[in-house]
């Protein structure tokens, strides 16, 4: 897989926290990746470029990710377990908290075996969980399943 750009930086983003997607839909879906390792973070940002549609916004740290969702336009939460300043099972009542709404799903990513992430991510509250290394095929139908709603709003006509 050849990566060509690198995930939208916190810094480049405006004062409000999240570029506006426009419409009462948004144009794409966007995805937070609170990640703190370069590497999984160009990969998902690979995978996210497959998809079209989908804008992939990462934060290194918890403190960045609270940042991002208090400034809203969140439509899917991937979340690693391990982070440098909170834990996975600490980061998704925090962001509930910040304004993150509950009907926004939240995805455990780990290094953990399947057992013991379907373990966690039920018992820290996440709607499901990914373990790495990631499929990429089977990321990108998960992808499709979590962000169908986000695709069933903007396919609905507007006003005539």
């Amino acid at each position: 897989m050849t990566l060509s750009r690198p995930p939208t930086p916190l810094t480049d983003l405006d004062p409000g926290g999240v570029p506006s997607a426009g419409g009462p839909c948004g144009f794409t879906s966007r995805v937070l990746y609170v990640e703190d390792d370069a590497v999984n973070a160009m990969l998902m940002q690979g995978i996210l470029e497959l998809r079209s549609g989908s804008q992939l916004l990462v934060a290194r740290t918890g403190a960045e990710a609270l940042r991002l969702a208090a400034a809203g336009g969140i439509d899917l939460v991937l979340c690693d377990l391990r982070l440098p300043d909170i834990s996975g099972e600490a980061l998704l009542p925090a962001l509930r908290a910040a304004g993150l709404p509950k009907a926004v799903p939240a995805v455990l990513v780990t290094a953990e075996s399947e057992f013991v992430a379907s373990q966690l991510a039920r018992r820290y509250g996440y709607d499901g969980h990914w373990t790495k290394p990631l499929d990429v095929a089977a990321t990108l139908r998960s992808l499709e399943v979590w962000l169908a709603p986000v695709q069933s709003c903007r396919a609905e006509p507007g006003p005539a």
